[in-house]
């Protein structure tokens, strides 16, 4: 499942006063991340992702994800098991005279999957511990 959030950032918004706005998400496992900083617009906005009230990205604290014309993007193994099932984007933006807007796109596998994959792996291995191959019958 792919989920899309966007920021629009005021002017002169400050770092220890950001704009934010909730994503909400599903269950499952996020898989990927990728923020997308508009041409000539992004220089001046820095951006971080909470979960509850701790930061998760950028993994250094106090820090921000800036860029300019381009999509930052990582893949990540993040599971999203407590409710609420959502991050929150914060923002700044040091242009004084613009607003700016951030784009932000989550990946996530969706829970059934998750458990079904972590499932047939341990299951798998202990049929291999007990040398029933993984075809489930001897062998």
């Amino acid at each position: 499942m792919l989920f899309v959030g966007e920021l629009e950032v005021p002017a002169d918004t400050a770092a220890t006063a950001p704009a934010t706005v909730t994503m909400d998400l599903a269950p499952g496992r996020i898989t990927s991340i990728g923020i997308f900083f508009p041409y000539k617009r992004g220089a001046f906005v820095g951006v971080r992702i909470m979960e509850r009230e701790h930061q998760q990205w950028p993994t250094n604290l106090d820090h921000w994800i800036v860029g300019d014309d381009e999509t930052v993007q990582w893949a990540e193994n993040h599971d999203l098991e407590e409710t609420p099932f959502e991050l929150r984007l914060e923002a700044y933006n040091t242009d004084d005279t613009f607003a700016h807007t951030v784009y932000v796109r989550v990946a996530v596998e969706e829970l059934q999957a998750v458990v079904a994959a972590a499932s047939g792996g341990l299951l798998g291995s202990i049929g291999d511990f007990l040398g029933l191959g993984r075809s489930g019958g001897a062998g």
